[in-house]
């Protein structure tokens, strides 16, 4: 406004001191600079909001950010879609996937409505939501990366993830294989298992390829989680599927079963022969495998005999 030949304070200068503490991380000026907006009566607009709603993050303060897009809604103005962005990483921040989901629900039922992008004609909101899909789902699976590296106890972990990835189904947001083996390298824990294995097999059920080097990840781990069988399992997919397997995956199956083989089962060997079938060539280090394993049950073979020639021994096995 102008008095007397001088300007006054306005919109767009308040607007842009609001900015230029955003730009300086002057966040001590940001209530000083709100408060003025109020004493001059002048109304804040959208972009106001926007503005205040980014510092609010940078600070470090979500919920508060938050509170601020429903006073945009109370005072009956339009959230942009850089309003709703802000919201969503505001989800990201206080590591709520499932707040974010529930937003993004809520937010494509009110655009179904007709409710959002009447005010904004010039806003192309079909593009926009598709952005919005894109960054929930970035959004859910960073947190989910979190829960896993963050050492919190492992059920918590695994059952969060698991109840993260069910909620996504039913809003229709997938990942990708990239998304799913990024959180499969985030399993390193034997309570991990059950949360790779379901990535895992989401990758084989829905992608046409998946990394040889994750697939030995899973092998590993299933190891690691005395989850044997199912090791071999993920190995004879190698075989029947692909990517080809190689001599770590040999070895580390072999390995495995360096524990599992305690009756008159060669699935060791089978593996070995079926690797060599494939024209993957032995290593010292698989022939070393092969032959513990072996041995293993060449130990339980004479353990076995000894107790059907001695009935007090074969009680005595029966018993452990």
């Amino acid at each position: 406004m102008e008095t007397n030949g001088s300007i006054g304070p306005n919109l767009f200068i308040y607007n842009s001191l609001l900015g230029a503490v955003k730009q300086t991380e002057k966040y001590a000026e940001v209530e000083k600079i709100m408060e003025d907006i109020r004493v001059e009566g002048v109304c804040p607009n959208v972009v106001t909001y926007n503005t205040l709603m980014s510092i609010y993050v940078e600070q470090g303060h979500p919920r508060k950010a938050l509170s601020v897009l429903e006073e945009i809604l109370e005072k009956g103005l339009s959230p942009s879609p850089v309003s709703y962005s802000t919201a969503l990483l505001c989800y990201r921040r206080m590591e709520g996937g499932n707040g974010a989901l529930k937003f993004f629900l809520e937010l494509g039922e009110i655009y179904q409505n007709g409710e959002i992008g009447k005010d904004t004609p010039e806003e192309d909101w079909v593009e926009e939501f598709v952005k919005f899909e894109n960054f929930t789902i970035r959004n859910c699976n960073q947190v989910m990366r979190r829960w896993l590296i963050k050492r919190t106890p492992l059920t918590t972990d695994v059952l969060k993830l698991l109840m993260e990835m069910v909620q996504m189904d039913k809003a229709g947001l997938r990942s990708g294989r990239a998304e799913y083996e990024h959180l499969i390298w985030a399993c390193t824990h034997e309570g991990h298992y059950t949360g790779a294995k379901e990535l895992y097999n989401r990758i084989r059920e829905h992608e046409s390829e998946i990394s040889l080097s994750v697939c030995n990840h899973v092998i590993w781990l299933m190891g690691k989680s005395k989850k044997w069988w199912a090791a071999l399992e993920i190995y004879e997919h190698l075989l029947d599927k692909g990517p080809k397997p190689n001599n770590l995956s040999y070895e580390l199956v072999v390995s495995h079963f360096n524990i599992l083989l305690t009756s008159k089962t060669f699935a060791a060997v089978q593996v070995f022969k079926r690797m060599v079938e494939q024209g993957e060539k032995p290593t010292v280090i698989s022939y070393g495998a092969l032959l513990s394993a072996l041995e293993k049950v060449d130990v339980m073979s004479a353990m076995d005999e000894s107790a059907s020639n001695d009935p007090n021994a074969a009680v005595s096995k029966k018993r452990q």
